[in-house]
């Protein structure tokens, strides 16, 4: 069975801010819980042939989430509540740990870096 590949170009890893803070929309907490899920799953797949590009957007896509001010478990319960999962079916106990843990480390790095979200900007 073949998989749906998600293609990513470098400009939408590079491009990983989601407002300009001029009146720009910033995505909704469901576009970016979208676009985690479907990254998630293609970012397994392709890091098992070792390409990192998706996981890459993955990354960006939860930035997203910690610039508009969602906390991490907030993050993941409107992850789990995506009606559409990329991968077809409900994740497996260890692929939903490892989604989390990703989620969770990424949050760390961006907040040991003094990352600020939208909400410390202001």
């Amino acid at each position: 069975e073949k998989h749906q590949m998600l293609r990513v170009s470098p400009n939408m890893v590079k491009d990983s801010s989601l407002s300009t803070g001029k009146g720009e929309d910033v995505l909704s907490l469901d576009k970016i819980s979208e676009m985690i899920d479907t990254s998630f799953v293609n970012a397994c797949m392709q890091l098992a042939q070792g390409y990192v590009d998706v996981l890459k957007l993955l990354i960006v896509a939860v930035k997203s989430g910690y610039e508009i001010g969602v906390s991490p478990s907030e993050l993941i319960k409107k992850i789990d509540a995506v009606p559409n999962k990329a991968a077809g079916r409900d994740l497996m106990p260890e692929e939903i740990e490892l989604r989390n843990t990703w989620i969770q480390v990424v949050y760390f790095v961006l907040k040991e870096s003094k990352h600020r979200s939208n909400d410390e900007k202001a």
